[in-house]
């Protein structure tokens, strides 16, 4: 999980079908989301994301969202500090991580600990289900 301040990183070297994460709750754990588009001019990206958040507004990334039943839906975060790109060895190209997030709008299908942010993001850029962070939480 990103954990230095050299993994954040500016919106011009964020792309479509990016794999970020944004650090919650001072850094306790992460929230995993795909870049859909870029707005360079409004300072804005838009993901697609596994969200519990019930409208798609315009918010600053550090705060939690609000309660409500977590379903895959598009949503805008401006850029701010605690946005990290995960790297990967072997990637989808863009387009079909793109393809695939898009392919799971309206899913409600949330789970902790089979089925969250993370696993969600992971398939979508590299085909793979899994969380590193229920990993760690199963190990501990």
């Amino acid at each position: 999980m990103p954990s230095s301040p050299d993994n954040k990183i500016h919106q011009s070297r964020l792309h479509k079908g990016d794999h970020i994460a944004i650090e919650r709750l001072f850094g306790s754990f992460w929230h995993h989301a795909i870049v859909e588009d870029v707005e360079t001019e409004k300072d804005t990206i838009n993901v697609i994301e596994y969200s519990i958040y019930v409208k798609e507004i315009l918010q600053d990334i550090s705060r939690p969202r609000s309660p409500g039943k977590a379903k895959v839906m598009r949503g805008k975060y401006r850029l701010k500090d605690g946005l990290f790109l995960i790297k990967h060895k072997k990637c989808l190209p863009a387009d079909t991580v793109v393809f695939r997030a898009r392919s799971k709008l309206g899913e409600n299908e949330y789970g902790l600990f089979h089925n969250n942010c993370e696993h969600f993001a992971m398939w979508c850029k590299t085909g793979i289900w899994s969380s590193e962070q229920v990993v760690n939480i199963v190990e501990m």
